[in-house]
């Protein structure tokens, strides 16, 4: 190891750990309402009390895959099921998890890079990542997101020095890339297109398949099939491809979430300026590591982009793997770009640079929310679990907005609603999956089904109260029994009310 590199070291250790200091200090209680955790908590739990992994009380609907799939894969869950086994339902625990994946991520793309950038681009590639405002927000999500970081450049790491760099192109390390691949798969699916960049890879620089990419195939795809065998994770996500992709709409749209990075909380200007200056010098920094060329990390960056360009609903986090490579290429892209200036005017650029990524941090960080998160414990949602946990029966199903979460925290089984214009429908659906209950309230307003008007299932309510009898109500939702039966064609028949049934207000100020 060069000795400059060797210097460097202590530095990036320093580094990390004060990235690890600034976020476990800065963690938020609570947890938001958008409720994927909540299904990858009750796998890890059912992965930790020794029950079947999916049996986790969601009622997965086809007319509303959007929500999620029947089940996650399992990678997460069982780095979940620990943190469970240890401290029960903490959420703040498998917080805590989640950000020391995340310092390990750090960890891993210190030597990722290690012989391709200097060491000054080094350490400024791990604060770029590190110290971004874009990842401290997702610090608070228990989700695979940033796991899937650490497995997805882990993998890129070993291909890179024991494929690549000939280090060690033996069976076994060639094994080994498939069982990180399948890891990084078995965390999030879109981790197949670790497997795809390395055969694009071949195909670009070989053009055939090398031996070392058929092992670590064939070992990525006996770690899917064990997972499909056990798990059965995958078939209804395709459920939410239901016609041909926007492409065109998809690329704008992360091209927005893209300029998130560079979101400082004062300016849209400049922050749009940013992202267009960065991003030509990314690049730059892309089109000259291809005219030198192609490695891991280019194909990995096309076959990743194009896999989430394909997918029906984008989201700012499917852009987080790519995140750190685009700081790469901005490093590569920057470099490229003053070659022909002095080393005074290299080093007036490169401070005037750092001034705008300092600027841009520390006015996003002057912004943020650092207190609690309204969701999932606060005194209503508390009461609402409460009550659905202690005056309802195990028998009982139940309607709301977020079932995963509901699921989780009552052991109540539970499905979303969605949008139809349709009454009947919905109606329908109730008799499918044996409804009991509807729950309305705050979040049909706030986060209404895609394409569903505000407040829908709160008029719905309104609409037929007389076959839904109120039995719960606090400042944020309602309660209600169903008060229909189902005839044999599945569609609900009105029916007196139970006399039996209990009314509860409760009581929150």
């Amino acid at each position: 190891m060069p000795l400059e590199v060797r210097g460097v070291i202590p530095k990036i250790f320093f580094l990390i750990g004060f990235v690890g200091v600034l976020y476990l200090s800065t963690i938020r209680t609570g947890e938001a309402w958008d409720d994927d955790f909540a299904m990858y908590v009750h796998e890890a739990k059912n992965i930790a009390v020794g029950i079947d992994y999916r049996n986790t009380g969601y009622i997965y609907e086809r007319e509303y895959a959007e929500l999620g799939p029947k089940t996650y894969p399992p990678v997460f869950p069982l780095l979940l099921a620990g943190v469970y086994k240890g401290f029960g339902l903490n959420l703040t625990a498998m917080k805590v998890e989640v950000i020391l994946l995340f310092l390990a991520a750090l960890f891993v793309v210190g030597p990722t890079f290690r012989d391709l950038l200097s060491p000054n681009q080094l350490l400024a590639l791990i604060a770029l990542v590190g110290l971004s405002p874009y990842f401290w927000n997702y610090k608070e999500n228990i989700s695979p997101d940033l796991p899937f970081l650490l497995l997805a450049y882990l993998s890129m790491f070993l291909i890179h020095r024991n494929y690549e760099q000939g280090a060690s192109r033996t069976y076994w390390s060639a094994a080994l890339v498939g069982v990180v691949s399948w890891s990084a798969y078995g965390t999030r699916s879109v981790g197949i297109c670790i497997i795809a960049a390395l055969w694009l890879r071949d195909a670009i620089r070989l053009r055939k398949l090398s031996r070392f990419s058929i092992v670590a195939t064939m070992m990525f795809l006996l770690g899917a099939v064990v997972e499909m065998r056990f798990v059965q994770t995958e078939a209804s996500y395709m459920d939410q491809f239901r016609g041909a992709p926007a492409l065109f709409s998809h690329a704008i749209d992360y091209v927005k979430s893209l300029s998130v990075l560079w979101d400082n909380g004062y300016s849209l200007t400049a922050r749009v300026a940013v992202l267009a200056l960065f991003s030509l010098l990314a690049a730059v920094g892309f089109a000259a590591r291809v005219r030198r060329k192609v490695e891991i990390f280019e194909t990995f960056s096309v076959a990743y982009l194009g896999v989430i360009l394909l997918w029906p609903a984008p989201q700012d986090r499917l852009l987080i793997p790519l995140v750190p490579l685009y700081f790469f290429y901005v490093l590569i892209g920057l470099d490229a770009a003053t070659r022909w200036a002095t080393t005074s005017q290299r080093k007036l650029v490169t401070a005037l640079m750092a001034m705008m990524v300092l600027m841009s941090y520390a006015g996003k960080y002057s912004k943020l929310d650092y207190g609690s998160l309204a969701g999932i414990e606060s005194a209503e949602a508390r009461d609402l679990f409460n009550f659905v946990r202690t005056e309802t029966g195990p028998q009982d199903v139940f309607i709301f907005r977020r079932p995963r979460a509901l699921a989780l925290f009552t052991e109540r089984s539970s499905a979303a609603y969605y949008w139809t214009p349709a009454d009947n429908d919905l109606w329908k659906k109730f008799c499918e999956v044996h409804a009991t209950h509807i729950i309305t309230g705050a979040l049909d307003d706030n986060s209404p089904p895609l394409g569903a008007p505000s407040g829908f299932f709160k008029i719905f309510a309104k609409k037929y109260s007389a076959d839904l009898q109120k039995v719960y109500w606090n400042r944020k939702f309602e309660v209600y029994r169903i008060a229909r039966t189902c005839d044999e064609a599945g569609n609900r028949m009105p029916d007196k009310p139970q006399s039996s049934s209990r009314t509860f207000r409760a009581k929150l100020g």
